[in-house]
């Protein structure tokens, strides 16, 4: 599953092409149609290749470029008792009042988690107080003061430490900045207001890939190690199944040639019958106490419950059992093997229930693997910056995972729920749809498959987090045919 990011192209402009009711009849399932408010018929190469079935979703999120966001000279949106007054503003009565900066706009919220600080530029005159509102507290018409600002000459600026101000906000969701005027009348001529954070110190990082056929390093040890170690790479996720004293030679190897082995499984299904994979967790444990000359580093889970076609239906239900998997995982691994994580940027910002779901997420694990799939530097960083955010104040590693593998095109047809009139209506498994957008996610946007040439400028930056330990590149199999 992919966020749909601003980014991705929009082809409102065109037809619904996508739309054979034959076929899309044919394939849908009609309990999970009734369910949903949502429908998106995915096609690639112009066949119709599956259905996502999804309730109404919360506001949409921006990315947070790195390092600074940055709103010059921003719209200031008066609230309350508060009305402009020449060159300032003034109270028409006694209620409270202030203006507003409004980070996201209609429908979205911004994520500020990222940053470290907060600076204003400008003319700043009388009693203001600054505070933030997210989006439960735009919700109840409330907001949190962060600081009280005292006069702040033209051309001017102040910093504020903002993680530390905006403690009891979701910072992953903020939508206003609010001044409220705490005195009768004030100035505000804001010239820029600014969220940044320093570049973190330089540190040695890791470069790892995924080996999912385990059956080329049995035999083919010599072959595996000397392509791992002509890419650089120094950790390995390797596919596990019951019998890992097979992998003992390769371990061996790999341990002289200083690379780690984390022994890799995780399946969808792994949410609703947890039994056989942590029942390879304790094989895998049981193997580095017999062999301890021939031990994994660590394991690694890649469970994917979105891969469920109605995980967004029960999502709740889903995420909780795999909340409740990694807290197993995590007992049964204990401080004999480090329990690595691999999840998509989108899981940054998941809500289960009314529980911390990234919170426990980072609990769990010892090692975040992001599989952050996209191929231009500065959107790989406006996708991560949230997981990274929250290794660095949790101090928990974070990697970052690259796709090698030809991906196709795919194009995206969005049908919502509810009668309408005209071209936009359909009528699918004895419901009403109005067709919403059309648009296209690019094979090339995701991976580097056919355009090599780009990826070690992209590996060659550091985001500027201390949690960032390296890049993870998917997978082995197609590392190999790289020269």
């Amino acid at each position: 599953m992919l966020l749909r990011l601003p980014t991705l192209a929009l082809l409102a402009a065109l037809p619904a092409t996508l739309i054979d009711p034959a076929a899309v009849e044919q394939l849908m399932d009609r309990q999970l149609a009734q369910k949903a408010q949502i429908i998106e018929i995915v096609s690639v190469a112009g066949r119709l290749s599956h259905l996502e079935y999804r309730h109404d979703s919360g506001p949409a999120i921006r990315p947070a470029p790195l390092p600074t966001l940055r709103y010059g000279k921003p719209e200031l949106i008066p609230y309350g008792s508060l009305v402009k007054d020449g060159k300032g503003f003034r109270r028409r009565d006694s209620g409270p009042g202030g203006v507003i900066v409004d980070l996201a706009g209609t429908g979205s919220v911004q994520s500020l988690l990222p940053y470290r600080s907060i600076s204003l530029s400008g003319l700043i005159s009388g009693r203001w107080q600054l505070a933030l509102a997210d989006h439960a507290h735009l919700l109840r018409d409330d907001n949190v003061a962060l600081a009280h600002l005292a006069p702040l000459g033209s051309g001017s600026t102040r910093e504020f430490p903002l993680q530390k101000l905006a403690g009891r906000l979701d910072l992953a969701r903020s939508r206003y900045l609010v001044f409220r005027l705490e005195g009768e009348q004030g100035r505000l001529e804001l010239q820029e207001v600014a969220f940044s954070r320093l570049p973190a110190a330089p540190r040695p990082t890791l470069r790892g890939t995924w080996l999912w056929d385990r059956r080329l390093v049995i035999g083919g040890e010599e072959k595996v190690v000397a392509d791992l170690a002509a890419h650089g790479i120094n950790r390995l996720y390797l596919q596990v199944d019951d019998e890992p004293a097979r992998l003992i030679p390769f371990l061996r190897l790999a341990a002289r040639r200083k690379i780690e082995v984390y022994a890799l499984d995780g399946s969808p299904d792994a949410v609703l019958e947890s039994a056989p994979l942590l029942a390879r967790l304790r094989l895998v444990r049981e193997h580095n106490r017999r062999h301890p000359d021939a031990a994994f580093a660590g394991v690694q889970l890649d469970v994917e419950p979105y891969l469920r076609k109605d995980f967004q239906l029960r999502r709740d239900q889903y995420l909780n059992g795999y909340l409740q998997l990694l807290e197993n995982a995590a007992a049964i691994c204990g401080r004999e093997l480090p329990l690595s994580v691999a999840v998509p940027f989108w899981f940054a910002h998941l809500r289960c229930e009314e529980s911390d779901f990234i919170g426990r997420l980072f609990g769990s694990a010892d090692e975040i693997v992001v599989m952050s799939y996209r191929t231009n530097a500065e959107e790989i960083g406006e996708i991560t910056g949230d997981f990274l955010a929250y290794g660095e104040s949790s101090g928990k590693p974070v990697l970052l995972g690259l796709e090698l593998s030809p991906l196709p095109d795919e194009m995206h047809q969005v049908l919502h729920k509810g009668s309408a009139a005209g071209a936009s209506a359909i009528v699918l498994g004895g419901l009403s749809w109005r067709a919403g957008a059309l648009y296209q996610v690019p094979g090339s946007r995701l991976s580097f498959a056919g355009q090599y040439q780009k990826l070690p400028a992209v590996l060659a930056q550091t985001p500027p987090f201390a949690s960032f330990q390296g890049w993870v590149l998917h997978s082995y199999e197609a590392l190999r045919d790289i020269r």
